[in-house]
């Protein structure tokens, strides 16, 4: 339970605005206050330190820029009053900011704008790929507030979460959120709060407090939310708008109009949402379906869900949780150890050797040998032995001879055969000379994902029985014209021009 734990615990405003994107003046890349990059999509300001993060806020003509995180930020040094918000509802954030996969913590602010989060308010903006840790929003009188963002009108939040801390209000203050307060139009997908909310008046959610329109899918909380009236586990009141394939299971405590996923819903559609009565301590909801602690805890109740792609579940053990933020560790690979370059015969009726390199840092006992899959294919035959040492270059298909370093080192066998088959529906090149990247997934013995990659090169002709495989589209084991009609439809739907 505790390794679950772990893995998963990773009044309405009326006003309207005009999305601006004027340019106010010169860039800040000129001023120097960012870590390099030039605001695009293709070189974005890259952000390396608090000092840089809070010189977004400062500079609102940069609110329609691209940023991108580039180190895990530690905003304690400010105070409540002293980080410069992002977002104002005179100027919302209409670019992009992509948190890399890093973290922002212990973000805190207190009795600041109307709008309070580390985004004020987004207009066609895009957050993606952030995490906050630790943060501490406190806010006075006529206020909506959420941990990342206050309010999204015309813009997307897509795989950020909240881990731990606190969202409060108090007075008249309404549309309280663990990650984000009101939503007027707008989309948040593949995120999850844990923060504990709480509000005196109206609209307070685990997660959002406020749906008026847009969609909400693939989330979760299972933080509290607390309230004067219209609380919900994962939202405080739906409006319009949709909910899809989400959960709750944080406590909800409201003087009326409390659910375990809702506390209210007008006109909004709910579907494939669940909650659990027992942690919740609510008997019912506006929207989503009561389980049991038990019930929450298997894949089979979560129907209509997936499970491949969107999320995982440790049978029994824990909640759904987002495969997005399932910590990856990058290891070490050398395929036909002792051998560079390395060869691959797709004729071959042999085995392919696989070397994940152990290191100072990294134990490789730790991996789950059952888990290794190199190209989706699995190993035949695995044992730990010292065979070889990680090649000296940085580039991915830099290999070498070298022999035992002193670490120990996981080697597997994969059938060649199988791989072939594999490669030859997924590789867009697999003939003679050719240079594959092939990809090694796992996870360790705690769940913790594990990934990396070696190269091969092609050696000998292709057999003609693998070259037909590429031919069979609908993947039945025969080329006929159900396969010739499915290539013909892609090739039109991938050469139409609008």
């Amino acid at each position: 339970m505790e390794r679950a734990r772990k893995i998963l615990v990773a009044g309405v405003l009326s006003v309207s605005i005009l999305c601006s994107s004027a340019r106010l003046a010169a860039t800040a890349a000129e001023d120097n206050m960012y870590g390099g990059g030039s605001g695009t999509a293709a070189d974005p300001y890259l952000i390396y330190t608090s000092q840089q993060m809070n010189a977004i806020g400062e500079n609102p003509y940069d609110w329609d820029k691209d940023f991108k995180l580039m180190a895990d930020i530690d905003l304690g040094d400010f105070g409540g009053s002293d980080f410069n918000i992002i977002g104002s509802p005179g100027k919302p954030f209409t670019g992009t900011f992509d948190g890399n996969g890093k973290i922002i913590s212990n973000l805190c602010l207190t009795n600041r704008d109307r709008l309070m989060g580390l985004f004020s308010w987004i207009c066609g903006g895009e957050i993606k790929n952030l995490g906050l840790i630790n943060p501490h929003i406190e806010r006075g009188w006529r206020h909506t507030a959420g941990a990342l963002v206050g309010l999204i009108n015309g813009g997307s939040v897509r795989r950020c979460y909240v881990s731990g801390g606190s969202v409060t209000a108090c007075c008249d203050s309404d549309s309280i959120g663990g990650l984000v307060g009101y939503i007027m139009d707008g989309t948040v997908s593949e995120c999850y709060s844990s923060a504990t909310v709480s509000g005196a008046m109206a609209f307070v959610g685990g997660l959002v407090g406020y749906l008026q329109d847009g969609a909400i899918s693939n989330c979760c909380s299972i933080g509290s939310a607390s309230g004067g009236q219209q609380v919900g586990g994962l939202i405080g009141s739906i409006k319009y708008g949709t909910v899809i394939n989400c959960y709750s299971a944080g406590r909800v405590e409201a003087g009326v109009y409390a659910g375990g996923l809702a506390g209210y819903n007008h006109e909004g559609t709910v579907r494939d949402c669940f909650w659990d009565r027992a942690t919740s301590g609510q008997t019912g909801s506006a929207s989503g379906s009561p389980k049991t602690t038990a019930e929450m805890m298997r894949q089979a109740t979560f129907v209509n869900w997936d499970f491949v792609d969107v999320w995982d579940i440790i049978e029994d053990e824990s909640y759904p949780f987002l495969r997005a933020f399932v910590p990856v560790v990058e290891v070490a690979v050398d395929i036909k150890p002792g051998s560079c370059p390395n060869p691959l015969n797709p004729a071959s009726r042999g085995v392919l050797a696989l070397a994940i390199l152990g290191t100072e840092e990294f134990d490789v006992s730790a991996i789950d040998a059952t888990s290794v899959e190199l190209e989706g294919v699995g190993a035949v035959r695995s044992s730990f032995e010292d065979i070889s040492a990680p090649a000296s270059g940085s580039e991915e298909c830099d290999c070498g001879e070298q022999g035992p370093d002193g670490y120990m080192d996981l080697t597997l066998k994969f059938k060649v055969q199988d791989l072939t088959q594999a490669l030859a529906v997924t590789a867009a090149d697999l003939v003679e000379d050719e240079v594959l990247t092939l990809n090694v997934t796992g996870v360790l013995t705690d769940e913790t994902g594990i990934e990396g990659a070696d190269c091969v090169i092609v050696v000998g002709q292709v057999p003609r029985s693998t070259v037909a495989r590429r031919w069979d589209a609908n993947g039945d084991g025969i080329v006929d014209m159900f396969d010739f009609g499915l290539m013909a439809q892609n090739w039109l739907e991938t050469t139409i021009v609008e």
